[in-house]
C-alpha cells in the first residue's frame, strides 16, 4: 500500500500540493507548498485523518464533504 511519508510532496486535485510535516498511524500534519484557491497560507500546518482507498493507497480529504478536494499518496 502506498503511504504518505514525512517530507514527501503530493499533488492533489485542482493543482493543490502538500508537504507532509509529521505523521502518526491515523493522521498526517501537512502544509501547502504554494498558494491555491483552497488555502493561501503556506506556513500554517493542518492535520487530517488518513483514509485507505481499497487498501491500495492512503488518501486525505481536505474538507468535510465528499466533493471537496482530496490528495492521494500516489
Amino acid at each position: 500500500m502506498k503511504q504518505f511519508k514525512v517530507g514527501g510532496i503530493y499533488a492533489g486535485e485542482d493543482r493543490i500540493e502538500i508537504e507532509v510535516v509529521k505523521r502518526t498511524k491515523q493522521t498526517i500534519t501537512f502544509k501547502y507548498t504554494k498558494p491555491n484557491w483552497w488555502e493561501e497560507d503556506t506556513e500554517k500546518e493542518f492535520r487530517k485523518k488518513v483514509r485507505h482507498f481499497n487498501n491500495n493507497y492512503e488518501t486525505i480529504n481536505l474538507g468535510s464533504h465528499w466533493s471537496e478536494p482530496s490528495v492521494n499518496a500516489n
